[in-house]
């Protein structure tokens, strides 16, 4: 029985599935000879599986969840029927396996780094229940990927965008006299500092979306005040000369009582400006400068194919928990110098993809 093969195939290899939808396909058997079968499985599943090597107690761990499953027989043999054995040649089955309708399963998901991996494994199994067959012969698996759909609405309780703490930006004139720090002393030096620390300040306060989706551009707004407020910036020039974000990913893996965390820069950004800024409390919009995108990347699939990101959405699961933290940086000109402001931590959830339904 060398020659003896099964596998599986799907209507829509390369297509992201959702919840509700139907995977198709057909269930192929080639047995060269007769060949006694008692029936064929085809189970749909999902896990949530976790590797990792402890360097100290040189061992691998792990850790599996399972999220779903569920089996389609597609060929019993009937107690009636005379023969007991399925004849030699090509025998194909078509299959039909509905994914739960509900939107709480995580996205298909696959990380790895030095000491172990993590991943969220869409899977449809074919099993044939055989005693002539060893069990590594008797089964074959074939991945698919699968997203929650992006909610139709957000729940009225949660905020949709999120206000950074405002950061305070003086001006401060250092005396002219050469090599003033070496020869003032601390104490004088300190005095000094902050007697001449100029009423032309501002505050900067940034407003950005909590929510953010695949392929879409985010909104940023900035609000600039004078402190005190209302105080004239005694006509200097206040510019934005450089908005640069930085999209971090933060994968936490936990294993029983232990736990490991991951960061990674995800997507970094420069963009350049020369806009001139108002200092009377005006919201600037950054949409037009600032494009904000996470772009999907591909891996071995045809361009003219969706593929699915390994960015992915926000997730948690019992032992994977995907996060995003956004870093915005601004560049602004005042007074002939240039400050930087940087709102650092600000948490960002990844919606999933804008799907439809791929099979009716």
């Amino acid at each position: 029985m060398d020659k003896f093969k099964i596998f599986l195939t799907t209507q829509d290899p390369y297509g992201i599935y959702g919840p509700g939808d139907k995977l198709r396909g057909t269930a192929n058997l080639f047995t060269p000879e007769a060949l006694v079968v008692r029936s064929i499985r085809v189970i749909c599943s999902a896990a949530c599986r976790v590797h990792t090597f402890d360097q100290q107690k040189k061992l691998l761990k792990s850790a599996t969840q399972v999220l779903f499953t569920k089996s389609v027989t597609v060929y019993e043999r009937k107690k009636q029927e005379s023969s007991r054995h399925l004849s030699p040649g090509d025998h194909k089955w078509n299959y039909s396996c509905a994914l739960p309708s509900s939107n709480r399963l995580p996205p298909s998901f696959d990380y790895r780094d030095h000491d172990g991996t993590a991943e969220v494994l869409y899977v449809v199994v074919m099993r044939v229940d055989s005693s002539s067959l060893a069990s590594d012969r008797s089964h074959c698996y074939l991945k698919f990927k699968y997203s929650p759909r992006r909610a139709s609405f957000v729940d009225a309780d949660e905020p949709l965008s999120q206000l950074s703490a405002s950061l305070l930006v003086k001006r401060r004139e250092k005396d002219k006299i050469p090599g003033w720090k070496k020869c003032i002393p601390d104490a004088i030096r300190k005095r000094l500092s902050r007697r001449d620390v100029k009423h032309e300040s501002f505050r900067v306060v940034l407003l950005l979306p909590r929510y953010a989706a695949f392929s879409e551009h985010m909104d940023i707004s900035i609000k600039v005040e004078t402190v005190p407020k209302g105080l004239p910036l005694g006509g200097f020039d206040l510019t934005l000369a450089e908005v640069k974000y930085q999209l971090w990913a933060s994968t936490r893996v936990a294993f029983d009582r232990t736990s490991r965390a991951r960061q990674h820069l995800v997507q970094q950004e420069s963009v350049f400006s020369v806009s001139r800024l108002s200092a009377n409390n005006h919201w600037l919009s950054l949409r037009r400068w600032a494009p904000f995108r996470v772009q999907p990347r591909l891996y071995g699939m045809p361009l003219d194919k969706d593929s699915f990101s390994t960015v992915g959405p926000s997730f948690g699961t019992q032992n994977i928990v995907r996060e995003y933290k956004l870093d915005i940086i601004l560049l602004i000109t005042a007074w002939g110098k240039n400050y930087r402001v940087t709102f650092e931590d600000n948490e960002m959830i990844v919606l999933p993809h804008e799907m439809h339904s791929l099979i009716d």
